[in-house]
């Protein structure tokens, strides 16, 4: 398909809004007539600004956390056999550093009476 110049689109655009201005219907005097005869059935309600009260907006309350309920002595616990394993797992990694070595392994070899 073709497509469109810039004064097509304008003329289609002109078109379209001519069939929806003509679809809108203003209203008459008759439309007009039932509208004001129940304005005037229902009377007319004035305010003043001391009448008007304004709620003020409702909050949740806040839940009450008693500190002193709280128990916390599982973490003296875990940290000390954090502590433990760290000392542990040091000890293991400094004792396998050390025996890797030749002359240390010759030493505890000869220690425990062994010779190489």
């Amino acid at each position: 398909m073709p497509r469109k110049t810039k004064a097509q689109k304008m003329a289609a655009t002109l078109k379209r809004l001519r069939s929806q201005a003509s679809s809108f219907q203003t209203p008459t005097k008759t439309d007009e007539a039932p509208i004001d005869a129940a304005k005037k059935d229902v009377p007319s309600l004035e305010y003043s600004l001391t009448d008007v009260k304004i709620k003020s907006p409702v909050r949740p309350a806040k839940p009450n956390i008693d500190t002193q309920s709280v128990n916390y002595d599982y973490v003296a616990g875990d940290l000390k056999k954090i502590f433990i394993l760290t000392i542990l797992a040091i000890s293991l990694e400094v004792l396998l550093n050390l025996t890797m070595r030749l002359q240390f392994a010759k030493l505890l070899l000869r220690r425990f009476g062994i010779e190489i």
